[in-house]
């Protein structure tokens, strides 16, 4: 139907909620819908965005949010996330592709450190940003990557860590915990790690868009499954969070079944 100025605000903001559970072929649907009667609302296309990508759809991502970048101000409260989210694409690009040193794949991430390190480099408060260039850029030296070789991947680190220690907490949204813990990744800080994943996980209002986007950070980027005990440990926190929440469902390689019903049972308290 038409519908009227109030159920067209109450649709934008159900687009969120719906990413928030990830029930993405709703979400897809709504914002489709609201495109048709707003296709300049700047919120629901990055939104719209994120459901493409989250549904293996990155290119036709890359398209929309490039036009968006183009159309949307600096000083538009959108534009960073709208940036944020165009690295997203090329880092799933990247991270999907089955040869990570093929032209393809080099491409796409150089394309997403660079779409990461500009809003950083202008606004260093852009920490969501800045932790996407130290994660792409260490797991992409990591994998034989001649990439900003300039760059010291543990002075930016501390860099990041000082700046979101220096957050007030009246500015600190329900991203702080797991952006601080990824941060403290590039020192590997593993009880500093460990406090703030807890903190994150135990928060009575997490969501399993958040849940599973951290989880995807810290196995696709960070491969904190190949680390150690206790990068594994996170991971495994992370998915036993992600299972009790509403949207949560994980999705497993037969190498990580395997490995998680051959590991011991985890310690009391853990």
């Amino acid at each position: 139907g038409l519908g009227s100025d109030a159920e067209m605000g109450n649709a934008k903001a159900l687009v969120e909620k719906l990413r928030n559970q990830r029930d993405y072929d709703l979400m897809g649907q709504l914002a489709e819908a609201i495109s048709r009667r707003a296709p300049k609302a700047a919120t629901n296309r990055r939104l719209y965005a994120q459901y493409l990508i989250d549904t293996g759809k990155a290119t036709a991502a890359v398209d929309m949010l490039q036009a968006l970048a183009r159309r949307v101000s600096r000083e538009h409260r959108e534009y960073p996330e709208v940036t944020g989210l165009l690295g997203r694409a090329y880092k799933q690009v990247f991270f999907d592709a089955g040869d990570k040193a093929g032209p393809g794949a080099r491409d796409a991430v150089n394309k997403a450190i660079a779409t990461y390190a500009g809003p950083f480099r202008e606004n260093p408060a852009n920490t969501w940003h800045g932790v996407n260039y130290l994660a792409l850029l260490t797991r992409a030296r990591g994998l034989g990557l001649r990439v900003e070789k300039d760059v010291d991947l543990s002075a930016l680190s501390r860099q990041l860590v000082a700046t979101l220690d220096a957050l007030p907490e009246s500015r600190r949204d329900e991203w702080h915990l797991p952006t601080l813990a990824e941060a403290s990744l590039g020192l590997r800080e593993w009880d500093a790690i460990e406090a703030n994943i807890n903190r994150y996980v135990a928060a009575p209002d997490a969501k399993a868009f958040q849940i599973a986007s951290t989880l995807r950070q810290f196995t696709e980027v960070w491969d904190l499954e190949a680390a150690d005990g206790r990068g594994r440990a996170l991971v495994d926190i992370l998915r036993a969070r992600l299972l009790e929440l509403g949207g949560g469902a994980l999705e497993l390689d037969p190498a990580k079944l395997q490995r998680l019903r051959t590991q011991p049972e985890p310690a009391a308290g853990q």
